[in-house]
């Protein structure tokens, strides 16, 4: 029998089967390095997120303990026939992390009052000075807060409302918060420079020791160029009475009908108060707003949670 020789297998002809197979191994190394990464980048996404979620946490916790220490502020100063800004809840106070400062509300001018007070209504016309149509937003303020349907001319009444996207109704009552004046036909634009003014936990009169300068010259135009003197006298003594406050201008102690009248406008005292928050950790942002009224003279206090939300702002501060 004659053998015959076995014929060798040339690089040629295993060329292309070797050629797909690296490239199948390379495809397959490939899907798999993605595969890895992705589940890291899933596991990377998933510690992160644990870590916000239990920052968030934080934050709530510490917003509630600033509440409590200006709820605990406030209850130890038991000698609150008056305030001032000598007041230990008066100063700001800050840990690490958080910030907390109270402001009397009546700091500010009341908007409820502006609805139903002579005096009041000139005030917030003359903070609104320079600002077009002042007089048409005035009566759908007027609109927004009565009871009836009767719309003013001008102004704005539900049918004007039910017009918009989306629909809503008014209030047809008293406002419930200063930011409410966003919803009222025509006031966007006007109202967000005056809100920190503002204030709706009010009865008409401001106090002494707090009113700012822009809402104390629009309240008493007859005695605006007193303004330092009232500046200078709640900064250096404090006023402890309201009679002080003739003491402190001239004008007042020389005539006593303007006195009288002022008098139902102005007070030492403060019922409620604004309680602002800032937390600030490595990836959220909070900021908080209460309201904190004294109920009595024995210095009870009970928090209020401002409707539609005490949480100002969120933010977080690095999504990868």
């Amino acid at each position: 029998m004659r053998l015959r020789p076995i014929p060798m297998r040339t690089d040629a002809a295993r060329g292309p089967r070797s050629g797909a197979a690296i490239i199948l191994v390379l495809v397959c190394l490939l899907a798999l390095s993605s595969l890895v990464l992705g589940n890291q980048e899933l596991a990377f996404k998933g510690a992160f997120s644990a870590r916000l979620l239990a920052e968030e946490y934080k934050a709530d916790l510490m917003a509630e303990s600033a509440l409590n220490v200006a709820v605990e502020l406030l209850r130890r100063d038991v000698d609150n026939a008056y305030d001032t800004p000598f007041d230990r809840w008066a100063q700001p106070w800050q840990r690490e992390g958080v910030k907390l400062r109270i402001t009397p509300e009546n700091e500010r001018l009341d908007l409820n009052s502006c609805l139903s007070k002579e005096r009041h209504e000139q005030a917030l016309r003359k903070m609104l000075f320079g600002v077009e149509n002042s007089r048409v937003l005035l009566m759908t303020l007027a609109d927004w807060a009565d009871e009836d349907e009767e719309e003013r001319v001008p102004g704005a009444e539900g049918l004007r409302y039910a017009r918009m996207w989306p629909q809503y109704v008014p209030r047809n009552g008293p406002l419930q918060l200063p930011e409410e004046l966003l919803l009222v036909s025509g006031w966007r634009a006007a109202a967000e420079p005056l809100l920190d003014d503002l204030t709706v936990y009010g009865n008409g009169r401001v106090n002494l020791n707090f009113v700012s300068e822009k809402v104390f010259r629009a309240l008493f135009p007859e005695i605006e160029s007193s303004w330092t003197l009232v500046e200078n006298w709640r900064r250096t003594k404090g006023y402890k009475s309201v009679s002080e406050f003739r003491d402190s201008i001239e004008k007042l102690s020389s005539d006593d009908e303007l006195y009288k009248e002022l008098l139902q406008y102005v007070t030492v005292e403060s019922p409620a108060f604004r309680v602002d928050i800032e937390v600030d950790l490595p990836l959220v942002y909070e900021r908080r707003r209460y309201i904190v009224q004294r109920e009595d003279a024995s210095g009870s206090i009970r928090p209020v949670r401002i409707p539609f939300g005490h949480v100002l702002e969120l933010k977080y501060k690095t999504i990868p």
